[in-house]
């Protein structure tokens, strides 16, 4: 497996009110999918409200942009991500089990 801590901006001119809406709502149900799966180790909003951050397994960079290109905040044209793949030194004895699966 490789690691991945992926960083969502906001696109200028992204859409506010419902169609925001509705794109999080779509957004929030595909990182559902991604929990489920394992895939998703933790995500959240960035305190400046202008993307978010998430770090990710996949095996192999290929299926990393394939997850990126299906989120749908970027089919919307509403963000993009910016990658940096890292590995495991070490890691708090709870979140060994992510890791290690």
């Amino acid at each position: 497996m490789k690691y991945f801590v992926i960083e969502g901006m906001f696109l200028d001119g992204h859409p506010t009110g419902a169609a925001m809406e509705e794109a999080m709502k779509a957004h929030l149900e595909y990182f559902r999918a991604g929990f489920k799966s394992g895939a998703i180790l933790f995500s959240g909003p960035k305190q400046n409200g202008r993307g978010g951050v998430v770090v990710v397994k996949c095996k192999d960079t290929d299926d990393l942009q394939d997850f990126i290109a299906k989120d749908p905040f970027v089919t919307a044209g509403i963000q993009t991500y910016r990658v940096t793949e890292f590995a495991l030194y070490d890691c708090q004895e709870p979140l060994r089990y992510w890791f290690d699966q």
